[in-house]
């Protein structure tokens, strides 16, 4: 996607791998190619960080960013160092968070429903855990510290807004720079998607038949962006509901781009398989080259304003915590990078 609209999608995707959550997302990845790790990683408070853990948590980044770009990803040393640093944030929130704020165990265990519902047995969920080097307990308690983070989100960015003049004022001063201008025709759509679980041709089925169910719901009237939220796992769900504006193909998967000048306006064909995952997709609007309506764009300026407002609030609170917390990486290969001082101009005599 080449418009502000995008700033939501990546802010939602770089939020969701944060928060590592493997849980939803299942999956079965070979470990990403890299160095031998040891057994700890790092240290965050009393929390350790071991190899495997990385491990699984570098293999859903790049299984999330494969299937959002539909490219193949080799996970460098930069974005390796980028994994561990979202994951020691998420920690400092979660450490935070969960001594303000109490999750209540029935709703601990009805998302590790939803995340063990991702399997088409327990078998192959046992199977998971086992392949992955973690059990329920260590899931349930990954599970209660990404919901002590959202709702300890919500308590501190309460009361955040957006004033209309400062959308109006944003969607002017990027109208001026020629930034909400379609140069090429792009297209409104929606989208959702469930991964495949496995390499067998049951867990495969076992997607298609989930993302099948979700077809049948809208297509009896059930709102697109309602099953979306419930169904998909597309990383930048929670926050549009799977609906994408404006996009024209750039910076989309292949496999969408060359869908969405093709696929007739408003229907909703059958799901298809690609890139690891089932996916149902729907055009809902085709829109020719030229300047994009304040009327269309401001619900989304207004969202990506508001999200960015309180992103640098939970910054502040990560960065306040982190000068508190015992924070060590033992790997050298993934120790963040520090840029030397710049030296300071000596004054003219």
């Amino acid at each position: 996607m080449n418009s502000p609209f995008s700033i939501l999608v990546a802010a939602a995707c770089v939020a969701l791998s944060a928060l590592w959550a493997a849980a939803a997302e299942g999956g079965e990845s070979a470990p990403p190619p890299g160095p031998p790790l040891p057994e700890k990683i790092a240290q965050v408070g009393e929390y350790v960080i071991t190899g495997a853990e990385f491990q699984r948590n570098l293999a859903l980044r790049v299984r999330q960013t494969a299937a959002r770009t539909g490219r193949p990803v080799v996970p460098d040393a930069a974005f390796r160092r980028e994994t561990l640093g979202a994951r020691i944030d998420a920690l400092v929130l979660q450490q935070v968070a969960e001594a303000s704020v109490s999750v209540a165990p029935a709703a601990v265990e009805a998302e590790f429903a939803r995340a063990r519902a991702g399997f088409p047995s327990d078998d192959r969920f046992q199977e998971w855990l086992t392949r992955t080097g973690t059990d329920e307990a260590a899931l349930r308690r990954e599970i209660r510290g990404r919901m002590a983070i959202r709702a300890f989100s919500d308590q501190k960015t309460e009361g955040v807004s957006v004033a209309e003049a400062e959308v109006r004022a944003h969607y002017d001063a990027l109208e001026s720079e020629g930034l909400m201008r379609r140069s090429l025709k792009t297209a409104d759509l929606s989208h959702l998607m469930v991964t495949v679980k496995g390499g067998t041709k049951e867990d495969s089925e076992y997607a298609r038949r989930r993302v099948e169910e979700a077809r049948a719901r809208i297509l009896a009237g059930e709102g697109f962006e309602t099953v979306a939220r419930q169904v998909s796992e597309d990383p930048a769900v929670t926050e549009h509901g799977g609906r994408y504006l404006e996009a024209s193909g750039r910076g989309l998967p292949p496999f969408i781009a060359d869908k969405m000048f093709t696929q007739p306006v408003g229907e909703l064909p059958e799901p298809f398989e690609a890139a690891g995952a089932w996916h149902l997709l729907r055009i809902d609007s085709l829109n020719e080259p030229g300047v994009v309506p304040y009327e269309k764009a401001a619900e989304r300026l207004k969202a990506a304003l508001l999200a960015r407002r309180k992103q640098e609030i939970l910054e502040d609170l990560v960065d306040s915590a982190r000068k508190i917390t015992r924070i060590e990486v033992y790997s050298g290969e993934l120790a963040p990078e520090v840029k030397p001082p710049i030296p300071e101009k000596e004054e003219a005599p």
